[in-house]
């Protein structure tokens, strides 16, 4: 099933303990990119966990940044009918606190992809 069409039938409660279940199942030590929905590390059991055994690196980007990018996109369950940079920004102050606590934040505004990447790389070395 699509993302959407979960949240649709079961709800997002019942997705992000399916979303849990999932990251914390098939975690896998050593050189693993996982890659998470926006939402995946506002569970606090995920959290910890990932930020116990991994390096979590936050792209940062603004509303206007993500708005820009998505604003096309149809299935995205928390913004259907809603897509504005204004519940982006509601969105991202909700959920700041905890993407701040990454081991590595990244502001990826205005930067092209291998930029953003270098930047990565370059924080990993340090």
């Amino acid at each position: 099933m699509k993302i959407s069409e979960i949240f649709a039938q079961k709800g997002e409660n019942y997705f992000r303990k399916f979303e849990q279940e999932i990251i914390l199942s098939s975690f896998i030590t050593g050189n693993t990119i996982i890659s998470l929905g926006g939402g995946a590390f506002e569970n606090p059991e995920t959290r910890k966990f990932l930020l116990n055994n991994s390096t979590v690196i936050y792209l940062k980007t603004s509303p206007e940044t993500i708005y820009e990018r998505i604003k096309n996109n149809t299935t995205r369950p928390l913004l259907c009918g809603k897509m504005s940079v204004e519940k982006i920004d509601e969105i991202l102050r909700i959920r700041e606190k905890n993407y701040e606590s990454a081991s590595i934040i990244i502001n990826t505004n205005n930067k092209t992809p291998n930029r953003i990447v270098e930047e990565i790389t370059g924080a990993l070395h340090d």
